[in-house]
């Protein structure tokens, strides 16, 4: 896995948002600290989002809720080290398809890097051959892509773990910013009856055929236009998602595995929300995001079961807030 093309991309993307990132803020920093609510030592913390999608059709909601403190003993207003800190916790979701529950940390150190880390149980909530038939059909086809002697109808998610790592790295110039987020996950799921391990299930939340004990590895990255004086963030956004495990099994065909790559526009929305008396950040923040793109690779998104002209489409509605002053 290591000298897979696309980990050695995201290094030398890696290197290279570091030094614009350290170079900007030697700059930045040198232009005086600007007035910013300060963020609060240690809070009781939530993330919320619910989010809508088409192309695959999709609905789900994300629950975050934990501790979160600073790291460091610095103002919000210090570029590098006013925002880190580390956050753990509890992490739901949920989904048509799926119930999730499990644990998380995430942390970030330093401006210019985030990750988190989850590891989650997993109920399925229904099967494949009893998938509704409002599904796109390019998920159906992709569904009954996974049939095997052992499972006609074909496999999607069922119960077992997940596990994830995700590291995501960033630097702004000015009023432009760029991003490069890399999601490892790990899936070790329990087939039904006599199905094996390296048997093929339809994963909906990233749209891909993997076995059921495998890693599948995703890569987005955005260029941003934000103004810290206006409400709204636009940019384009490139994703890129790819199994990393093989079958290795001859009664196993994992020629049916694919790569997918969308590229396309993404526009925030952030709701005003104001400091509190005592000068803290905001206890409630509320975005609306809406992310439009079009397959540039897919075996079923690209021409042959949907129109490529349809694009990957989803508005998301995130919550982020605290709990007590």
């Amino acid at each position: 896995m290591m000298h897979n093309p696309i980990v050695r991309r995201a290094r030398l993307f890696s290197l290279l948002s570091i030094f614009i990132f350290m170079f900007t803020s030697l700059v930045t920093m040198s232009n005086g600290a600007a007035e910013t609510p300060e963020m609060p030592k240690e809070q009781w913390a939530y993330s919320n989002q619910v989010a809508l999608r088409y192309n695959p059709l999709g609905l789900q909601e994300e629950l975050y809720f934990g501790y979160k403190r600073k790291l460091y003993d610095q103002p919000t207003s210090n570029l590098l080290f006013g925002k880190s800190f580390i956050w753990t916790g509890l992490i739901t979701r949920a989904s048509p398809q799926f119930l999730q529950a499990g644990g998380f940390v995430r942390t970030s150190p330093i401006a210019l890097l985030e990750i988190n880390a989850a590891l989650l149980r997993t109920m399925a909530l229904t099967e494949a051959a009893k998938l509704p038939d409002y599904y796109t059909q390019g998920t159906l086809d992709a569904v009954q892509r996974t049939s095997s002697p052992r499972s006609p109808a074909g496999d999607i998610i069922g119960g077992g773990w997940q596990a994830s790592i995700q590291a995501r790295l960033q630097a702004k110039v000015g009023h432009f910013a760029i991003r490069s987020t890399n999601l490892f996950r790990y899936f070790e799921l329990t087939p039904e009856g006599d199905r094996l391990s390296s048997d093929l299930f339809y994963d909906q939340t990233l749209d891909v055929l993997t076995p059921h004990k495998s890693w599948v590895y995703q890569n987005d990255v955005d260029a941003l236009y934000a103004d810290s004086s206006k409400p709204w963030v636009v940019g384009a956004r490139y994703t890129y998602v790819k199994p990393l495990t093989e079958a290795n099994d001859e009664r196993v065909d994992d020629s049916a595995m694919y790569s997918i790559q969308r590229a396309g526009l993404l526009f925030a929305w952030k709701f005003d929300a104001p400091p509190t008396a005592a000068g803290l950040e905001a206890k409630r923040k509320h975005a609306l995001i809406v992310l439009s793109q079009w397959h540039l690779e897919h075996p079923y998104r690209t021409g042959q079961s949907m129109n490529q002209l349809i694009p990957y489409f989803a508005v998301v509605y995130a919550l982020n807030g605290r709990i007590g002053e």
